[in-house]
């Protein structure tokens, strides 16, 4: 079974700003005046009767505004439309029921799905499982939707939570996907501004908005819409799909100050409007609040979750003042298991923001940056959202060892940088946090614990990794090496995540010549070996191409020697000195030298790449002459090619002896 895990557990404090309790200095941002200004109790349904449900978000994102990517082109076509492209499902029915957030969200997400896959997700479980204060059916936003995703509770298959049933939470469903990737559109700068959203419905799909809805503004005849009065909030979600820049200005109940619509996707049916769309002009006064669900992979991309922000994105913490753009946040997890670190996640709370991330493995509690650094990855982001980055290498972490993941956020105005989920009343009150668990830092050396800022708080960092597979790695012999029959040499390997027995396999000339040991514990990692000796086919001969298979017990993990050895009856008179492992540029002139050490006759030098003979490079000279100047790469049969894990074998005319590069070199391009 999958693991998810969601470490979200704390003590839930309330607001304490006037008391004093939460640092004068830095302090979590500002909420968003809709969320503010919101009733308590709202109305949920339009004046004829059709169910509503959007609330604001808590997060204020009013700095961002206008376009803001470099990429957007500088003119769309005049009309675009997703039903005509294939990219969206049937439209849904909300019935009796607020819960056009959930709708919006997930018609925004199966479209991006689409073509390639479709999928009818169970907006019931969004609805009814969020996580948050607000009943079933009693409203919600995009907020609560991301952060529903991103902690990996959904989404789940419609068929398995059918819209809308009583909702059972001991059901126990899998998620169909991981979402790793959300993005906040920023709001538009005027009623034309709206290349930001043909970019986001061109290049991934549906986007999530939300309006002001109310009958008065709706004309039935022409299925459009256009607020014309001033709007403080909205209360309905939906999806646009499409504009059309050429739409009459005057087919809306008041004429609009120019042409062009959106078509939108309600969910109240196909029955309603046109087969459940309808057109909204560019100038309506309420549509904001934009979101693209633009990710959806596959659930078996990671085995954990490893996170303390179950409430998503709610909060920016910082000075909140000119200066203070950028800032640090941290948190501190426990291995539960042995672990493949792959990827780490946050939210980006500014546009064109940067990010530096640092891992660290075998951490002392308490201070972030601590124990080893172990990876690092820098980039920055256009829009504003939750991002997935990948390592550029896994971290292999121990069970139960403590490691972080620290990121730097650098913002380009917004001087609450650091994200946050947080306990807001009414809203997240369930947030809770813990002590030593997520971090902050103006500078990335002086860390303070957020948990000590009066109210619950927890970093939007998530660290995703994979189960560490077990591995056996053989250390020697891995090639190269020259051992006398019948004295003892140690075999060593080293055993990782793995706990149980291996044997020891003895191959020549790429044939198994016979066993060695079986039986051994993995752990001891080593074994003292009679060179030569198996315990079902005797003792070897002497030879050249030898190796060595490390394998488990019960053979599903195999380690061989990376290269041949050899098994020599007496030390040879034979020496190759050089190339012995670095760099050789090809066509350069390279001398390949050696000592006779009393060896009368002459030797042939052979080019290998591992144990595959490339060409020989000059036979019939004297040993006596300890050197050869070679064109590198040159061989009687061409050129060998650019690459690594080449050898030279110095061989005595007589096939009497030899020896080889004790390390592999590699040929690279004449610099």
């Amino acid at each position: 079974m999958r693991k998810n895990f969601f470490f979200t557990i704390c003590l839930i404090l309330v607001f304490a700003f006037a008391a004093g309790t939460l640092q004068a200095e830095r302090k979590v941002s500002p909420l968003s005046k809709e969320f503010v200004n919101y009733p308590v109790n709202p109305d949920m349904k339009t004046d004829d009767g059709h169910p509503l449900g959007y609330r604001p978000d808590p997060a204020d994102l009013s700095h961002m505004k206008g376009v803001v990517d470099p990429r957007l082109r500088d003119t769309y076509d005049a009309s675009y439309d997703l039903r005509t492209l294939g990219k969206l499902t049937a439209v849904r029915d909300q019935a009796n029921c607020g819960a056009c957030w959930a709708f919006a969200s997930f018609a925004s997400l199966e479209s991006w799905l689409l073509p390639g896959e479709t999928y009818d997700f169970a907006e019931q479980d969004l609805n009814a499982n969020h996580g948050f204060d607000y009943a079933e059916c009693a409203g919600g936003n995009r907020t609560m939707s991301m952060a529903y995703l991103l902690r990996w509770s959904g989404p789940l298959n419609e068929s398995d939570v059918p819209y809308d049933h009583p909702w059972d939470e001991l059901l126990g469903f899998t998620p169909l996907k991981h979402v790793q990737k959300l993005n906040y559109l920023p709001a538009r700068a005027s009623s034309t501004d709206n290349d930001t959203l043909k970019y986001f419905i061109t290049t991934y799909g549906a986007v999530q908005v939300s309006y002001y809805h109310s009958n008065t503004f709706y004309n039935a005849t022409y299925t459009s819409y256009y607020k014309n009065t001033s709007s403080s909030s909205t209360n309905h979600a939906v999806a646009v799909v499409g504009w059309n820049d050429n739409y009459p200005a005057a087919n809306f109940n008041t004429t609009a100050p120019g042409d062009g619509a959106f078509i939108v996707r309600n969910s109240w049916g196909s029955g309603w409007g046109d087969g459940g769309y309808f057109y909204m002009s560019y100038y309506d006064t309420s549509v904001r609040n934009f979101a693209s669900f633009n990710n959806a992979e596959s659930a078996a991309n990671y085995d954990y979750n490893y996170q303390y922000d179950h409430f998503g994105y709610i909060y920016g913490f910082g000075w909140g003042s000119a200066g203070h753009e950028t800032a640090w946040g941290a948190n501190i997890f426990t291995a539960t298991d042995p672990l493949s670190l792959k990827s780490v996640g946050f939210f980006a709370n500014d546009v064109n923001a940067g990010y530096e991330i640092y891992v660290y493995k075998g951490v002392t509690a308490g201070a972030p940056v601590s124990g080893t650094l172990a990876a690092t990855k820098t980039g920055s982001n256009v829009y504003s959202g939750f991002y997935t980055v990948q390592l550029d290498t896994p971290v292999s972490i121990a069970d139960g060892e403590l490691f972080s993941v620290v990121v730097k956020f650098i913002n380009t105005t917004y001087t609450y940088p650091v994200p946050c989920d947080g306990v807001v009343s009414g809203f997240s009150s369930a947030c809770t946090s813990n002590a030593g668990e997520s971090f902050y830092s103006d500078d990335g050396a002086v860390w303070e614990d957020l948990h000590d800022y009066g109210v619950a708080l927890n970093c939007n960092i998530k660290a995703y990794a994979d189960e560490a597979a077990p591995t056996l790695t053989l250390t020697s012999p891995n090639g190269w090496e020259h051992w006398n029959l019948g004295t003892t040499k140690t075999i060593t390997w080293t055993a990782e995540n793995y706990t149980g027995t291996v044997r020891l396999v003895l191959f020549k000339n790429g044939v198994r010549f016979g066993n060695i040991i079986n039986g051994v514990d993995a752990a001891t990692g080593s074994y003292d070996w009679t060179v030569g000796s198996t315990y079902d086919s005797g003792m070897a001969t002497a030879g050249t191409d030898f190796r060595m298979y490390l394998r488990s017990t019960d053979n599903t993990i195999i380690d061989p020697s990376d290269m041949r050895f050899a098994l020599v009856t007496a030390p040879t008179q034979l020496e190759l000195t050089s190339p012995s492992g670095g760099e050789l540029e090809l066509g350069s002139t390279h001398n390949i030298t050696w000592n006779a050490n009393g060896y009368t006759g002459t030797v042939r030098l052979i080019l290998f790449n591992k144990a595959t003979k490339i060409g020989q490079i000059v036979a019939n000279i004297p040993a006596s002459q300890g050197t050869y100047s070679w064109t590198v790469g040159q061989h009687q049969g061409g050129t060998a090619p650019l690459g690594a894990n080449y050898s030279i074998r110095l061989l005595a005319g007589d096939g009497s002896q030899e020896d080889y590069s004790d390390s592999p070199f590699t040929i690279i391009t004449n610099l």
